[in-house]
């Protein structure tokens, strides 16, 4: 009985681990998506303030 009581845990605790790496790689790929997403929106920042200093430096020579 005993031995049937452990294995019954020991198939609870495994269900119970599968269960839980399911939802830690659900975790990772949203994780995954959120810094790709970040990386897009860092590099168009990264774009408009290029852009920005150039119309600035062409401001400066305008006026001179």
């Amino acid at each position: 009985m005993a031995t049937q009581e452990k294995l019954s845990r020991a198939e609870t605790q495994c269900q119970s681990l599968r269960i839980e790496k399911d939802m830690l790689k659900s975790i990772e790929q949203r994780l995954l998506q959120e810094k790709e997403s970040m990386y897009k929106d860092q590099r168009s920042r990264d774009l408009l303030m290029a852009n920005l200093q150039s119309i600035q430096v062409w401001f400066r020579k305008k006026i001179r």
